[in-house]
This record gives structure tokens, C-alpha cells and sequence, in this order.
């Protein structure tokens, strides 16, 4: 039988940590009819807390309060202890610091009853170095809230090594009971899913206006006034599957015409590409295999084995590699001595090349060059660096 109450049965909450975060899910438990018991160390916390609930309450008005909604329902504690007192659940949201974190881990441990399970807001921290030394350590998970958490469904839930998985699925049943939308994020990294998709975009428009592509406005326009209005209603998947048609997103794979379905792993279609080039040589079918990755994947070792390989062997092959230097956060002169890729394909005895204008039309015409190549002078493989 488990300790915990069901998800729906769930009374109170306890708020340790009252900045933007914590005040908004103050304001949004209070509206669902929650009992919230608050506690913060910081100065004049109360009165900040009283005027960011006053400021939601409208719009949390709007969006429709529960029958036992009232500001009436919050108490403000003197100190930690008594929040930890008489609830049935505990939302952290102390500073993003790691040290501050543990040290409140901590004291929780000791003085929260084990039936309570405490999820932290944490934006960007593994919950396993969080939990670590703790008594208790297995009701202790993740519960990112999207900002501001009285506005928007999105909570990621993810447990840390020592997190029971009873409580990574009563976690995301709590929130979707109080009507969040609760996605499990199934391994720990930092900065969890959605802010690893935000900053994936941030990274290209950034680079859109240093490399002079566009303007701020534009590349602002650019996600506003196109994708930005269908990701408002699906995700990428569902867009990528409504672009194959009746038949969905493995329409856009046909074995037929020789596009192919890969892993999305890191470096792991480059083997493979090689694998099916190998197996068209040895079969002496005329096909060429082009290969297609970004710049990260030249960071993995299955890279220079393939390209060895590939080289040794002399199949028909065509690397091509979308570079634009910054695959993995930091740019490659960054994390690697020698961030010339064309220049180390070129060690395995094939012709490389740098394309150095980012125009479509050019690229196409080069791989056609490099397809013309193989077929009438039996050169392969050939690296593209685009």
C-alpha cells in the first residue's frame, strides 16, 4: 500500500519559496481551492507575495476559479517548520543554486512527515545531485513549471536516481489533476526539454543576425508570423507528420525512392549510411548513398571510423555536413584544437570541400557534382562541408 494520498485527494500545499516562481504557484493553488501554507527568508516576502497574487487574480479569474477558490485560503509562516506542518504536498522554488537547494533539501528531509512528497521548480539542476545524503530521498522530484506557472499548463516532471518512479507518476497525475499538462522527461539533463528546444532556436535566430541572414525584426517575424502560429497549437512531430500527408510522417520515409528512416542519436546515421553503401558495393548496385548530419556529430568517434572506412573500402558515398560551429552550446574553436572539418576528412584520402556559400541551390549543385563523380570515375566517397 503506499504511503502517499491519491492525487486527488490533496488538500494543501506548502510554497517554500515565494520570487516569481513561487508566487505564481501561490496564486494558482490558491485559485484550484487549495489550502497554501507560504514560507520565504527573504525581506517584506509577504507583501510582495500579497501583490503578485492581486495582480494574477484576474487573470486567473477569467480562466476560471474553482468553487473553493479565496485569497483568504493563505497563510503566511514565520519559518520553515511550520509550512512543513499539515500539508500534503511541497512545491520548491528557492534560488537556482545547487548548494541552496541541498542545504533546504535537507532541513525538509528531517522536518516534512514521508507521506509528502516535495517537488522542486528547479529550471535547470539534476535532481540527483540535489537529493543526494538525504533520509528520504526517493519522494524528492522534479516539477518544472513553464513561466509563469499561473498562465501556462506546461510541467515537466523528472525524477532523480534515487526518485521512486511511484512518484515521478503521482507527480504528473497531481498536476494534471489541478489542471496542468504534465510530460515525464524520462533521463536527467540540465535545463530538462522545453528550455533545451527554446535555446536550440535562440541559438540559430542569434546567429541569423550576427551572420547578417536577417534582421531582428525579421527573424522575430520569421517564428511569429509562420511556424510560431502552428507550434501555438502541435508540437514539431505533429507538424513533421502533418507534412507527410494521409500518410503522416512515414510518408516522408520511402524505401522506394531511397529516403530512409535513422535514429535520431547523435553521429549514429553516419555507420549506417555507410552500411547500406557497403552493402550496394558488394551487390554492384549503381546507388549512392548521401549521408546528411550536423557539425556535433564530428565529435564522436563513430565519425573518423566511418569516414575510415568509407575511405578504405571506396565506397559511394557523399558526407555532407551542416556546420554552422555551434552544435552542442559553445563554438567549436571552443572544444576542439583543430575546428577545420574539411581539413580532417581530408586525412582519409578523400576529395573534401568546403561550400562556402549557404544558398541551397549551390549546395544541391555541388552534391549533384559529387553524385557525377562517383558514378562515371568511381571517386568515393567525397566530404561536403556546407
Amino acid at each position: 500500500m503506499s504511503r502517499y494520498k491519491k492525487a486527488n485527494s490533496i488538500k494543501s500545499v506548502g510554497i517554500v519559496g515565494t520570487g516569481t516562481i513561487g508566487a505564481s504557484w501561490t496564486s494558482y493553488f490558491l485559485a484550484k481551492g487549495f489550502k497554501v501554507k507560504a514560507w520565504d527568508p527573504g525581506d517584506n516576502w509577504g507583501v510582495k507575495l500579497g501583490e503578485f497574487i492581486d495582480n494574477a487574480w484576474p487573470d486567473l479569474e477569467k480562466l476560471g476559479f474553482s468553487d473553493e477558490a479565496s485569497q483568504s485560503n493563505l497563510s503566511l509562516c514565520n519559518d520553515l517548520g511550520e509550512v512543513a506542518k499539515e500539508v500534503d504536498f511541497i512545491q520548491e522554488s528557492a534560488p537556482e543554486r545547487l548548494d541552496v537547494k541541498q542545504d533546504l533539501f535537507k532541513v525538509l528531509d528531517k522536518i516534512t512527515p514521508a507521506s509528502v512528497i516535495i517537488s522542486s521548480s528547479t529550471s535547470g539542476l539534476i535532481m540527483s545531485e540535489m537529493q543526494s545524503n538525504l533520509a528520504t530521498s526517493e519522494r524528492f522530484v522534479v516539477g518544472h513549471p513553464f513561466n509563469p506557472p499561473h498562465l501556462i499548463p506546461l510541467v515537466e516532471v523528472v525524477g532523480g536516481k534515487m526518485t521512486a518512479s511511484e512518484v515521478v507518476n503521482w507527480t504528473i497525475d497531481f498536476y494534471d489533476t489541478v489542471g496542468k499538462h504534465a510530460i515525464k522527461i524520462n533521463k536527467e539533463v540540465p535545463g530538462h526539454l522545453a528550455n533545451r528546444l527554446q535555446a536550440a532556436l535562440w541559438r540559430e535566430a542569434v546567429l541569423a543576425v550576427q551572420n547578417g541572414l536577417a534582421s531582428v525584426a525579421d527573424v522575430n517575424a520569421a517564428v511569429a508570423q509562420g511556424p510560431g502560429l502552428r507550434w501555438a497549437l502541435m508540437g514539431p512531430h505533429m507538424v513533421m507528420h502533418l507534412a507527410g500527408g494521409k500518410g503522416g510522417s512515414m510518408h516522408l520515409v520511402d524505401i522506394n525512392r531511397g529516403i530512409m528512416g535513422m535514429s535520431a542519436v547523435v553521429a549514429t546515421t553516419i555507420p549506417q549510411a555507410a552500411g547500406y553503401a557497403y552493402a550496394f558495393k558488394l551487390r554492384k548496385q549503381n546507388n549512392i548513398v548521401v549521408s546528411f548530419f550536423g557539425d556535433g556529430a564530428t565529435e564522436e568517434g563513430v565519425f573518423h571510423e566511418t569516414l575510415n572506412f568509407a575511405a578504405l573500402k571506396k565506397l559511394p558515398m557523399i558526407f555532407v555536413c551542416e556546420n554552422n560551429q555551434y552544435a552542442v552550446l559553445s563554438h567549436q574553436s571552443e572544444r576542439q584544437s583543430n575546428s577545420n572539418i574539411t581539413q580532417r576528412a581530408s586525412v582519409y584520402c578523400m576529395h573534401s570541400e568546403k561550400i562556402e556559400q549557404n544558398d541551397a541551390y549551390v549546395i544541391y549543385e555541388k552534391i549533384n557534382w559529387a553524385r557525377n563523380q562517383i558514378i562515371k570515375n568511381g571517386e568515393g566517397p567525397i566530404f561536403l562541408n556546407a
